[in-house]
């Protein structure tokens, strides 16, 4: 205890230096992340559920939108209903979350049958909410048209323990509004980059040591 009062003492200035630097990059760190937590929430109200579109080289429609990066606190402090639906997945860790609007229509078809001689024009309307029908019933045949499915889907990427003795692994879960849509086949991949050299562990633990060493070298010099 002596020695560490002796050197204390003797080195007050150099750790009156080292303790505001210190104080300087907590204080900066948290102005940094309460400027990040505001813009976080200023980005989420301003987010817009919609589908912009490109073309690829060979004529392929993309559907695309940015990917917002969130918090769990941050879906509630806006009341959120994505908090339900994590909630409801039952997934802890939730990586990437994906919502997608979809309508799959048919526009416009006939079918020419002969039904009855007693000539009869009627159109029949069901909206419901799993689906939409306009048709035409004709003695001379039926037209659709208009048929449509409407549906939401989601996509959710994070970790999930089948068994409370198995280890976790990373899931992928489809999820449709839609009850007469089923889904026959999920396959999910993550492509990694390999790291450069300069981004290993051994390069980062070697250059952890070396700068650890020069700052205690010049503190007890």
């Amino acid at each position: 205890m002596l020695r560490i009062l002796m050197f204390i003492k003797k080195n007050k200035d150099i750790l009156f230096i080292i303790g505001l630097i210190l104080f300087m990059f907590l204080y900066t760190k948290s102005c940094i992340q309460t400027k990040q937590d505001k813009k976080r929430i200023e980005n989420l109200i301003n987010y817009k559920h919609i589908a912009k579109t490109y073309k690829t080289k060979n004529g392929q429609l993309v559907n695309y939108n940015k990917n917002l990066e969130v918090t769990i606190e941050d879906l509630k402090f806006v009341g959120d209903t994505l908090v339900d639906y994590i909630k409801d997945l039952k997934i802890k860790d939730p990586q990437i979350i994906t919502i997608v609007d979809e309508v799959i229509k048919l526009d416009t078809l006939k079918i020419p049958i002969y039904l009855s001689d007693c000539e009869f024009d009627t159109t029949l309307i069901i909206d419901s909410t799993n689906y939409n029908i306009n048709m035409v019933l004709k003695n001379t045949g039926i037209t659709f048209n208009n048929v449509s499915f409407p549906n939401r889907i989601g996509f959710t990427i994070g970790n999930k323990r089948e068994k409370w003795w198995k280890q976790k692994q990373t899931i992928v879960t489809i999820t449709n509004s839609n009850p007469l849509i089923k889904i026959e086949g999920i396959s999910s991949y993550t492509i990694k980059e390999k790291p450069k050299w300069f981004q290993r562990g051994w390069v980062k633990i070697t250059a952890g040591v070396l700068f650890g060493s020069a700052i205690t070298y010049s503190i007890v010099k």
